[in-house]
């Protein structure tokens, strides 16, 4: 199976951000508003395969995605995180950085990354409205 992290076609539908080693897509199954994904470009599974470029340049970026995230839409903190291999919840074996904004009554527990299967899978409408509104933020 093709890994949907590297799936271009795929990004490119969600993509709102791009720099030299990342992409930062929204999340099809955003459990709130503005949560996304950093993805390495180069396909690797764990945080130990990538170089000290790759991972300086994955948390600048997961800074900066924030810090933007929190400018516009004001949440009351954020979750960050990846799981790493099948046992942990790992979905896609391709590395990839959470981040949630959260709010108050936002119905998701304080576990680190909900579940999939208790939040609503965004319809591609939703997806590209949100994927637009993101894009904004970083014009």
């Amino acid at each position: 199976m093709k890994c949907p992290l590297c799936d271009l076609e795929n990004i490119e539908k969600q993509k709102f951000l791009e720099t030299d080693t990342e992409y930062v897509i929204y999340n099809k199954w955003a459990a709130t508003e503005g949560q996304c994904l950093v993805i390495p470009k180069r396909h690797v599974e764990t945080i130990r395969d990538l170089s000290e470029v790759e991972l300086i340049n994955l948390i600048k970026t997961v800074q900066k995605v924030s810090e933007i995230l929190n400018y516009h839409l004001n949440p009351e903190g954020f979750n960050y995180g990846f799981n790493e291999k099948s046992l942990a919840g790992q979905h896609f074996n391709h590395l990839h950085f959470h981040i949630i904004p959260r709010f108050k009554n936002d119905n998701i527990s304080n576990n680190l990354i909900p579940k999939p299967k208790t939040i609503k899978k965004l319809s591609d409408e939703e997806l590209k409205s949100y994927v637009r509104k993101c894009k904004l933020f970083f014009e």
